[in-house]
């Protein structure tokens, strides 16, 4: 289970996060950021974050970078998304970190 909270140029992700749920991310912003050139996604709530959400968070990631927009991660010391892949590790593959 998780939630989205949306604000002026930010996404909160509370819960669970699953590979999945990404697309509703996508869903989200095309949504409620579709003429924001950046956007925060910050990940200190979650309590969970796979290796594999975060391979398909990079293609989102890369996808919007392509097409004029900036998604930057921040929130990625909280400890249960550090436990999986290790903290390293995310930051390294998520690259622009808030």
């Amino acid at each position: 289970m998780y939630s989205f909270i949306t604000q002026n140029q930010s996404i909160q992700i509370r819960g669970i996060l699953k590979v999945q749920s990404v697309g509703e991310l996508a869903a989200t912003i095309n949504e409620d950021f579709r003429n924001q050139k950046k956007i925060t996604i910050d990940l200190s709530e979650l309590q969970e974050l796979t290796l594999s959400t975060v391979m398909k968070l990079i293609t989102l990631q890369t996808n919007y970078r392509n097409s004029g927009k900036l998604i930057l991660f921040k929130g990625l010391s909280n400890k249960s998304v550090s436990g999986t892949f290790g903290l390293a590790g995310k930051r390294y593959l998520l690259g622009n970190v808030a």
